[in-house]
């Protein structure tokens, strides 16, 4: 089957009967009490010394004389068992059990016959089970687990086959029945179920059942067991269930499940290979079979057999390590892990690898410890220090915050050379890409610096947002990504107050999720995804970046100190356990009292969201409405349609407005001087003297909604004004606001683009990193629309002439760089500036800011051919500074040809730092000639780039003018290969199709990607694939409104 699962029906000889297919379905309701006391035992721990390793299976003994065994598998049927203590086991009670007794002699009557009854009430039935199971096993057709039976305890064995790439499990598993049922559903996928008994027991007696029948159920990924009179023995509540599933699974390469990754040693050029999982979204089930759902949190008891000279880890510390043989005699490593506390499948990992270690021990405020371990390959444990000190860092913070100790003894952070995603969270043993922890001081720039800060602090938050408290389905993800983004934030301003992380965060949250939370095709945070290839696309900028955005407008509305106790709150009431969205509301309205339920529900629950117009109404009222901001209006029925129209109520949200007038701005503004106001209809007056000058609604960017003023009046034009001025009144963080707004205004073709134009204009001033990189977003969007126009070289020039000036301020004479420097950084330079820097340089050297231009070849040029050429030129060995390389890779790469191609290709495969090899990958996407950009995404199908990078660098292409129908063709050609690169990585699939076809701005390309798409459907890619047709709809409607206003404006704008 397309998964690999084995189709495996077998039943006995007979026909089922019509009359018992269906069980009722009111045996399967989530709402019943049973299910809630089952919700409430589970969270119970298991200690360590309760915790064995799977069991082997029971001797099978031979079968009952005169009667045929069935030599079938995994069905097995038993007719006498001995348990292990050699006690014989007791049939389920049933009311029919006695057998038919004959008449043996007529003197023992009556007597004789109750004692055969007596006997039959305690003895194991010897005839097989009724032909006629109670039930069809296919009939479970949900996309959710029936809540009949939960997990408790896995008791996991996995014996790694590293020669043949596959690995053997053997899984005991203790269950918990809430309900009567004979069907036992695991989810499980690729694996080879090889025996399958369930041992129950009651007080008195112990007995092994073997299932009727185990069918694998491909739509939902069902393991489905039926054992036949199962249900005859549960009890209520009782914990005396036990599972037992042999299996066997295969390595694979698309970095889910349990795969393989390898790299080369550069120290000494060997080859090494590493097992290790990924198992968010819904990758346990690749593993081992199991209840693949967040709310069924069970402990686990991990125990890997593997080849002597590697080691383990996983989530829990070692709790034995011995030397074994294998049955060929070879030495084998047997380790077992502690029991861990409940915990959702997605988070349970295990490496097995050659990694080298770096150790720190963090003292808990209890006086416990913990041990934070990096794991990474030998040649690059020098690149590890700034990451455990991160993660002491962040732990520390945390605890602090969260008013939580961490629970577990260890937490390690482990460097994984092939990693789909950017880092995981598995509860105690974070794993990342290498990018995203290995930083050199040497080689790596201030941008690695901080992403490395970034996503150890984002992992570290969901140790407690996540892991310790976790959403009950995937529909509440955000309660997860959300709440790490946003908490993420607070770390790194506790590590490196001097960054100023907040300013950034409009940049990080707001721009990219309002981007896609502006099409139609969006999705409210709390999504409605079931389908387990849907569901991969609720990881996005709406899931992440919105839902933090959510929780800073609700800190300010509510307050600090409040929302602060609500964060509190919330993970000591639901710890070890799950929850809704609902359940964190219900804790921010206990500590600030405030109706955060009814503030907020249209938040999470519509898609989308509002703008506000602000307009004047005599010279005393500010009017504002609101109303969906769209990118594109939806659709609107054809004139001449005679379907009945349906009244549509236009979505309203509760909104905190955040005010500052003109005239506080200038006597020095402070939170003092904002006023608050809340707007729940449509339409809402508040009072303002307009002779104090304009407004600025959403001071500083805290509420997650655009504002939209009337930009033909005075005050827009006193706005800009002040925008202009060198120490402008209103501060970077609004001005960033007003950028992002403006932009996307024009996008939605809401304003003229010559006001755009005219306003930007204050950029020759503008100093600030945040509003610089705000605004190069924005002006991205103008430049892709028409760089196939009559005024693309008018464009150029006009990015040229406001480029030049910022330039120079930061820095790009060939004269200023030390090229025998061993830092990343200038401590001389702050942070931001640092990032603008490289930022301002690279922008300006791919544009062809010509003395940009002129450094970067000079710098490059020492390095390519380092010959000294007088007294004042720098001695080698020459290296580029690492703040300068991606100015100096991306523009040599654009500027030049072949040699330079080959000369950052050759840095690539001479990599020994992640962060370098990444960024040639990235300049080499930069080629304007087609046959070099061709060559490079057949490079990145290839061995050399690991498959996590192959869709940033077609990506890349696509968004090079020169590449942009490269892209598109390649894609179409390889959708075979990259489909199976990316078997269920996390929607990747639908990234590459939206980022390489979003670009277009043709009726002729909309019409390819629809017919493309319609002919060749691949699951989980339906709404990314949506959103770019929208986007492709959105250019085409813009260059219709815009294209000759903006090249009539560039014609009188620009000189050359």
């Amino acid at each position: 089957h397309e998964d690999g699962c084995p189709r495996t029906t077998t039943r006995r000889a007979g026909t089922m009967s019509s009359d018992i297919r269906d069980i009722k379905a009111k045996y399967m309701s989530r709402d019943s009490p049973g299910a809630a006391i089952l919700m409430e035992d589970r969270s119970r721990f298991v200690e360590d010394d309760e915790a064995e390793e799977p069991s082997p299976p029971p001797a099978r003994p031979p079968p009952a004389k005169g009667k045929k065994q069935a030599a079938r598998k995994p069905v097995r049927h038993v007719e006498e068992e001995e348990t292990a203590g050699g006690e014989t086991p007791a049939a389920p009670p049933q009311k029919s059990n006695a057998k038919k007794i004959g008449i043996f002699v007529g003197l023992l009557g009556v007597a004789v016959l109750l004692i055969l009854i007596f006997v039959a009430a305690f003895k194991p039935s010897a005839s097989p089970p009724s032909p006629n199971p109670p039930g069809p096993v296919g009939y479970w057709n949900y996309p959710r687990l029936p809540p009949s039976v939960a997990p408790v305890h896995y008791r996991l064995l996995i014996t790694t086959d590293m020669v043949g790439s596959s690995f053997e499990g053997v899984l005991d598993l203790d269950l918990l029945f809430s309900q009567d049922t004979d069907l036992v559903v695991m989810h499980s996928v690729g694996l080879n179920v090889t025996n399958v008994y369930m041992t129950c027991a009651d007080a008195r007696f112990k007995t092994i059942l073997y299932p009727w029948e185990v069918v694998h159920r491909d739509n939902h990924q069902y393991l489905v067991m039926h054992f036949n009179n199962l249900k005859d023995w549960i009890r209520q509540g009782a914990k005396a269930y036990t599972i037992h599933i042999e299996y066997i699974g295969q390595l694979n390469a698309n970095l889910n499940g349990f795969y393989t990754s390898s790299y080369i040693n550069k120290a000494d050029g060997s080859d090494h290979k590493l097992y290790t999982t990924q198992f968010e979204p819904l990758d346990a089930r690749r593993a081992f079979p199991c209840m693949d759902e967040p709310a069924l949190k069970a402990n686990f008891t991990i125990t890997l057999i593997y080849d002597n000279g590697y080691d383990a880890i996983s989530n829990m510390k070692i709790d034995s390590s011995t030397e074994a043989k294998d049955l060929n005699g070879n030495f084998v490593r047997k380790t077992k892990f502690a029991t861990t506390p409940p915990m959702s499948t997605y988070l349970v990992c295990w490496v097995i690898s050659e990694f080298a270690t770096i150790r720190k021990t963090y003292l808990q405020a209890s006086g416990k410890k913990v041990t934070v371990s990096l794991y990474t390959t030998p040649d690059t444990i020098n690149q590890g220090y700034y990451a455990i000190n991160a993660t002491v860092s962040a732990l520390s913070f945390y605890e602090g915050f969260f008013g939580i100790e961490y629970p577990f003894p260890k937490l390690d952070v482990v460097a994984i050379p092939d990693f789909a995603a950017g880092a995981m969270e598995n509860w105690g043993i974070i794993t990342f890409r290498q990018t995203a922890l290995l930083f050199d001081p040497s080689d790596s720039s201030a941008a690695n610096m901080q992403r490395v800060a970034q996503v150890v602090a984002h992992e570290l938050a969901h140790q407690w947002f996540g892991d310790l408290v976790t959403m009950s389905w995937w529909s509440d993800l955000w309660l997860n990504e959300g709440f790490a983004s946003y908490m993420e934030k607070f770390a790194i301003e506790a590590m490196h107050p001097d960054w100023d992380i907040w300013s950034q965060s409009i940049l990080d949250l707001r721009v990219g999720s309002m981007a896609l939370d502006a099409l139609n095709n969006t999705h409210a945070i709390a999504n409605n995804f079931t389908d387990a290839s849907d569901i991969s696309q609720a990881f996005d900028a709406i899931t992440y970046d919105k839902g933090a955005s959510l929780l800073v407008m609700l800190s300010k509305a509510i307050g600090p100190t409040d929302f602060h106790s609500g964060i509190q709150l919330y993970p000591n009431r639901h710890q070890y356990g799950s929850a809704k969205t609902s359940d964190l509301w219900a804790a921010f309205a206990e500590e600030s009292k405030d109706p955060v339920d009814a503030m907020m529900k249209c938040w999470v629950e519509q898609p989308g969201f509002p703008y506000v117009n602000v307009t004047q109404q005599d010279n005393d009222k500010v009017v504002i409405s609101q109303a969906r901001f769209l990118l594109v209006q939806p659709q609107q029925q054809p004139a001449n349609s005679s379907a009945p129209v349906t009244p549509v109520t236009p979505p309203l949200w509760y909104i905190p407005l955040m005010v500052m007038n003109r005239k506080d701005l200038l006597q020095g503004a402070d939170s003092s001087t904002i006023q608050e106001y809340v707007i729940q209809g449509p339409q809402q007056k508040f009072f303002h003297d307009w002779r104090q000058g304009y407004v600025l609604v959403n001071y500083e960017g805290y509420g997650y909604y655009r504002v939209n003023y009337d930009t033909n009046t005075q005050y827009w034009q006193s706005m800009v004004d002040d925008l202009k001025k060198q120490d402008s009144p209103i501060p970077p963080q609004h001005r960033t606001v007003m950028v992002d707004d403006l932009f996307a205004f024009l996008q939605a073709n809401m304003v003229p683009v010559q006001n755009v134009m005219n306003a930007i204009s204050f950029l020759n001033v503008e100093r600030d990193y945040v509003v610089w990189a705000t605004a190069l977003n924005g002006i991205a969007f103008v430049q892709e629309k028409i760089e196939l126009s009559e005024c693309a070289g008018e464009f150029n020039q006009f990015m040229v002439d406001l480029l030049e000036p910022v330039a120079r301020y930061v820095g790009w004479d060939a004269a200023m760089v030390n090229l025998t420097t061993t830092t990343a950084t200038d401590p001389s330079v702050s942070h931001s500036k640092d990032l603008m820097r490289s930022m301002v340089l690279l922008k300006a050297g791919v544009y062809g800011v010509p003395d940009v231009v002129a450094a970067a070849r000079t710098i490059w040029g020492y390095t390519f051919q380092p010959t000294p050429v007088n007294g004042s030129d720098p001695t080698p060995p020459y290296t580029i500074p690492a703040a300068y390389r991606d100015f100096v890779y991306r523009t040599i790469i654009a500027t030049g040809g072949d040699k330079e191609y080959k000369w950052v290709m050759q840095k690539y495969l001479t990599a020994t730092v992640a962060s370098e090899a990444t960024r040639c990958l990235v300049a080499l996407t930069y080629a304007t000639k087609p046959h070099l950009l061709w060559n490079t995404m057949v490079f990145a199908m290839g061995d050399q780039v690991r498959s996590q990078d192959t869709a940033m660098i077609i990506s890349g292409v696509a968004q090079n003018i020169a590449g942009r129908d490269l892209a598109w063709d390649f894609v179409r050609q390889n959708i075979d290969q990259l489909t199976a690169r990316y078997a269920n990585g996390l929607g990747a699939i639908g990234d590459i199709v939206q980022s390489v076809t979003s670009h277009f701005t043709t009726p002729l390309k909309l019409q390819e990607l629809q017919d493309w798409s319609s002919r060749r459907y691949i699951p989980g890619t339906s709404l990314a694939i949506a959103q770019a047709q929208e986007a492709i709809q959105i250019n085409i409607n813009w260059l219709a409104n815009n294209q000759d206003n903006i090249c009539n404006w560039l014609d009188q704008a620009v000189v050359f």
